[in-house]
């Protein structure tokens, strides 16, 4: 029966080794700490990090990559590299803010329409109180206003 993760608890640090069939394994100094990160992140707990990360980064850099264009960075030298990526975060989060102000605004004009609708139906009574729902039969005959 086949165990993957046994086989990569084994060590294997020799390269060029012939197996019984004939065949060659191949493997560097590296591969071991590949393989325990592999398996560190098959854990619930590294796939809960990687999910949060998921939610948190990852779209940020797709915003930068797909509608920035940051494929690569047009300036040599680390301080201008810098520079060219704060320069494209500071452009992403003034796109967030601006579609942060535009919802509210937004929202502000439905949550108007709203009560501008209200008082249409209410036959033009202002309402200083603001009711619960179930006292709109109560506001729609005039009874109560204040």
């Amino acid at each position: 029966m086949y165990h993957a993760e046994l086989n990569l608890k084994i060590e294997r640090f020799f390269i060029g080794a012939k197996l019984v069939d004939g065949r060659k394994i191949k493997r560097y100094p590296e591969d071991k700490q590949r393989d325990e990160l592999r398996l560190h992140m098959a854990t619930p707990e590294s796939k809960k990090i990687l999910n949060q990360r998921k939610s948190m980064v990852e779209p940020v850099f797709s915003a930068l990559r797909g509608i920035q264009g940051l494929e690569r960075f047009r300036r040599k030298g680390l301080l201008a590299v810098k520079l060219e990526f704060t320069l494209h975060a500071m452009a992403y989060n003034l796109s967030r803010a601006v579609a942060l102000i535009l919802w509210m605004i937004f929202s502000l004009l439905f949550v108007q329409t709203k009560i501008r609708k209200r008082e249409n139906l209410h036959g033009g009574i202002l309402l200083k109180k603001k009711f619960h729902p179930f006292c709109d039969s109560l506001c729609m005959d005039g009874r109560l206003s204040d």
